[in-house]
C-alpha cells in the first residue's frame, strides 16, 4: 500500500503542477514573460475528472426525482469523456473538479416554489511574494467555473421543470468543454500537460498513506 500510494502521489502531482501554473495566472493580472494565458472559456477544457454531488434542499414532496437526474447528468459527462467520480477524491483542482447540482424550495399556499442551481467548480491558489523585503502572502478559494440558475413555481411538483433545466444546463457544460478543447490554446496545454494516467487518488488511499506514515514513526 504505501508504495502504491507514494507512487500513485508522486504521478498526481506531476500533472497538477502545470494546473498549478494556471491557477496561479487566474489570480494575478499577468504571467510571466512567454506564457499562455488561457481565457475563462478555455479553461473549462482542461477539465479532466468531475466529482458530482446533488444536494437536495427541496420540502413538501416538490422535487422527488434527484436521484434520476443524478444518474442522467453523470451519463451526460461521461459520454462525452469526463469521468464522473465515484469516490471523495484526495484533491481537487483545475483537472478535478467540483460538480454540484442545488435545490432549495418548499411549498406556500398550494405552490411549489424552487431555486435551482448548477455550478462546477475549482480551487484556486495564490502568492504574492514582495520583490522589496521578500515577505509572501499565500490564500486560497473556490472559483466557479461554470454556472446556470433558475427559479419553478408548480402546482404539484416541479420534476419535470428540474429535470429539463439540468439536463440543459450540464450540456451547455459539456459543449462549452468539447468547444475549449478544440481551441489552440487547451490542445497545447494537453500536449505540454497529458491527462493523468488513472483515476485521481481517494480521500481513502491518502488517509492510509498518511496512517501508514504514522505507523513508521
Amino acid at each position: 500500500m504505501f508504495n502504491q500510494c507514494t507512487a500513485k502521489i508522486t504521478r498526481y502531482w506531476r500533472h497538477m503542477l502545470g494546473a498549478l501554473s494556471l491557477s496561479l495566472i487566474s489570480g494575478s493580472a499577468s504571467g510571466e514573460q512567454g506564457d499562455t494565458f488561457l481565457p475563462s472559456q478555455a479553461r473549462v477544457g482542461i477539465v479532466d475528472f468531475a466529482y458530482l454531488e446533488v444536494s437536495d434542499q427541496v420540502s413538501d414532496n416538490c422535487w422527488t426525482n434527484s436521484d434520476t437526474i443524478r444518474a442522467k447528468s453523470r451519463l451526460s459527462f461521461e459520454r462525452e469523456g469526463i469521468p464522473v467520480l465515484g469516490y471523495d477524491p484526495a484533491f481537487f483542482g483545475t483537472r478535478v473538479v467540483f460538480a454540484k447540482v442545488t435545490a432549495f424550495g418548499f411549498r406556500t399556499s398550494g405552490v411549489c416554489a424552487v431555486s435551482a442551481r448548477f455550478s462546477v467548480s475549482a480551487p484556486v491558489d495564490n502568492r504574492w511574494v514582495s520583490s522589496e523585503t521578500g515577505e509572501g502572502y499565500y490564500l486560497d478559494y473556490w472559483a466557479t467555473v461554470f454556472e446556470r440558475n433558475s427559479i419553478f413555481s408548480n402546482g404539484t411538483n416541479v420534476n419535470q421543470q428540474l429535470a429539463e433545466f439540468y439536463e440543459a444546463a450540464v450540456s451547455d457544460f459539456v459543449s462549452d468543454w468539447i468547444s475549449a478543447n478544440r481551441t489552440e490554446e487547451v490542445r497545447r496545454f494537453r500536449q505540454n500537460f497529458p491527462k493523468q494516467d488513472g483515476m485521481p487518488m481517494s480521500q481513502e488511499e491518502l488517509d492510509a498513506w498518511i496512517a501508514s506514515l504514522a505507523g513508521q514513526e
